[in-house]
């Protein structure tokens, strides 16, 4: 844009008051777009859970308060995880007990390596090879009163529920009070009936526990099944 002199100095009341001349632009500047990153978005966390320092409390013995005796074994433990997380410990050690006062238990009726994995449930709500010891944990989480270690052993043995097992899962179930894999084992033998009421477990079921191949034929009329 071009500005004439003489126009200017012609018009100089109107453009240039006080001798100052003043001009406006307006002006679009074009470029590549920037992103300007979040620093926030730039941070990392470790990752490390809850669960994870409690193993850590587990493993290193770290302000343990109690010596619990199985068989051969001994486990350095903590009073307040045992008592938040299972009922059979809380009882122990929050009355006026043997056991409360010398901080030592002995257990005479489970195996080491089970209560090892046990002691694992109770710190991480974590077991590994669980479906190794599914069968002695579903027994060691009804005496200490763990449902969820329960639960998991029960999911743990529908997984592995097959012909040849259903008979002494069942067993397992009805003795531990497993009342979800009960249900899910006596819809196994509907299906599967043809060849498991011929499997010596089936047999030897009626014979030595009477009262629960009752209740599981009783089932099976009420689905309207054909037991011969």
């Amino acid at each position: 844009m071009k500005i004439n002199a003489c126009k200017l100095l012609s018009r100089k009341d109107e453009f240039l008051p006080d001798d100052i001349l003043t001009i406006c632009v307006d002006l679009t500047v074009y470029d590549d777009p920037m992103t300007i990153a979040n620093p926030i978005h730039s941070l990392k966390g470790s990752g490390r859970k809850l669960t994870d320092d409690f193993r850590d409390l587990l493993a290193t013995k770290t302000k343990s308060d109690i010596v619990i005796i199985v068989g051969n074994k001994k486990f350095d433990a903590h009073k307040i995880v045992l008592i938040a997380r299972s009922n059979f410990f809380k009882a122990m050690f929050s009355h006026d007990m043997k056991e409360s006062k010398e901080n030592k238990v002995t257990i005479p009726d489970i195996d080491p390596k089970i209560f090892e994995k046990l002691l694992e449930f109770i710190y991480t709500d974590q077991i590994g090879d669980l479906d190794d010891f599914a069968e002695e944990l579903l027994e060691a989480s009804d005496k200490y009163q763990l449902q969820g270690l329960k639960e998991t052993c029960e999911i743990s043995l529908a997984k592995t529920l097959n012909t040849e097992n259903a008979i002494k899962v069942l067993i397992l179930a009805d003795r531990y009070n497993a009342t979800q894999l009960k249900e899910i084992v006596r819809r196994h033998i509907n299906i599967n009936f043809t060849e498991i009421k011929n499997t010596e477990d089936y047999k030897a079921l009626g014979k030595y526990q009477p009262s629960l191949f009752a209740s599981t034929l009783h089932q099976k009329f009420d689905d309207g099944i054909d037991i011969k």
